[in-house]
């Protein structure tokens, strides 16, 4: 696995006031940092629009995209 550098890192462990975030750890694994990154994106176009309807569809969909990762490891 391809690691991220520590200098790197160390920027993403420094806490922000009111923000958060996954843990510096997914670091270390950086297809899932970038997966992470990718879903949180999504999330956070999808707040704005706050669509309570398509709750169970994001929920199924986010659920098969990390069984599908979790069986490729």
């Amino acid at each position: 696995a391809q690691m991220m550098p520590e200098t790197v890192k160390a920027r993403y462990e420094a806490p922000v006031a009111g923000v958060m975030g996954p843990p510096a750890a997914i670091l270390d694994y950086l297809p899932l940092a970038v997966l992470c990154n990718k879903l949180m994106d999504v999330f956070n176009e999808l707040r704005e629009c706050a669509i309570i309807s398509i709750r169970m569809r994001v929920t199924s969909r986010v659920s098969t995209l990390l069984s599908f990762c979790a069986d490729r490891t």
